[in-house]
């Protein structure tokens, strides 16, 4: 029996063994697989944060580039702004230059209208006169006719001639000076 009870032993052992055995590798194995995942860990979140890293300053360089340009237009703008304001300032005085030009020549264009005005009076004024003093002649003649007609003396025919001839140099006269008024105005 003792017998028995040592073979029972050393089978146990050798079972106890054979266990110890298979924990021992199960452990190994449990251990390698424990390292090979946190080496894989480790390397995703080494990738990871790589890339996040990259991500970022991809970012930070597009915000910087972002910022420059955002300057580069606002000082653009600031330029721009200038430039309107002084040709803004420029297209302003030159509507108060030409607002004074149109009124300088609108109050002209009304003094020449009155003068106008006053020049065709005088005119008028002046051909009624001489329409007067044509009449007045034409008149004169007419009775210097009679006269003549009345009277044959020939003295008197001669007087009478050059009364009239007079009367007729005088309403020419009076009508080149009727025309050259009318030249001169």
């Amino acid at each position: 029996m003792e017998k028995k009870i040592n073979e029972e032993n050393e089978l146990l052992r050798l079972k106890n063994a054979a266990i110890a055995n298979k924990l021992r590798i199960q452990m190994k194995k449990a251990k390698l697989e424990s390292q090979a995942s946190t080496k894989l860990v480790d390397k995703k979140t080494e990738e990871y944060s790589n890339k996040y890293r990259q991500e970022i300053k991809q970012k930070d360089t597009d915000l910087t580039l972002i910022k420059v340009i955002f300057s580069l237009l606002n000082s653009s703008i600031t330029i721009f702004k200038e430039q309107y304001a002084q040709l803004q300032n420029i297209y302003i005085q030159k509507m108060k230059e030409l607002e004074q030009h149109l009124t300088k020549l609108a109050s002209k264009h009304s003094a020449l209208e009155k003068r106008r005005l006053l020049e065709n009076e005088g005119f008028k004024t002046d051909v009624k006169k001489m329409r007067s003093q044509v009449l007045a002649y034409r008149k004169y003649i007419e009775r210097l006719d009679l006269a003549k007609q009345e009277t044959e003396d020939t003295q008197e025919d001669e007087r009478l001639e050059e009364a009239k001839l007079a009367a007729r140099e005088e309403i020419t006269q009076l009508i080149v000076n009727f025309f050259m008024l009318n030249y001169l105005c």
